[in-house]
């Protein structure tokens, strides 16, 4: 956000779509709790903040469950 090249609106925008739907629908969903407490947890003094074992507990299961949707797919992943 300090860059003058930083757009509010399409940051925005960004955070709406990955948090539209739910854990099945996007991925993101899953995936964002973990997201948040690696980057904001060693800021925050909140109970709830997830231990480091359950953070790699979430993480090992989100991979597992982001591999089999890509294992699943008939197309090619690099498209």
């Amino acid at each position: 956000p300090g860059s003058e090249t930083f757009d509010k609106a399409a940051r925005d925008d960004a955070e709406r779509v990955a948090s539209e739907g739910d854990v099945v629908s996007n991925p993101f969903r899953a995936f964002a709790g973990v997201r948040n407490d690696l980057l904001h947890a060693q800021y925050s003094s909140r109970s709830g903040t997830r231990s480091p074992e359950t953070i790699r507990k979430e993480l090992e299961a989100w991979l597992a469950a982001f591999e089999a949707q890509i294992d699943a797919r008939t197309d090619s992943p690099s498209r």
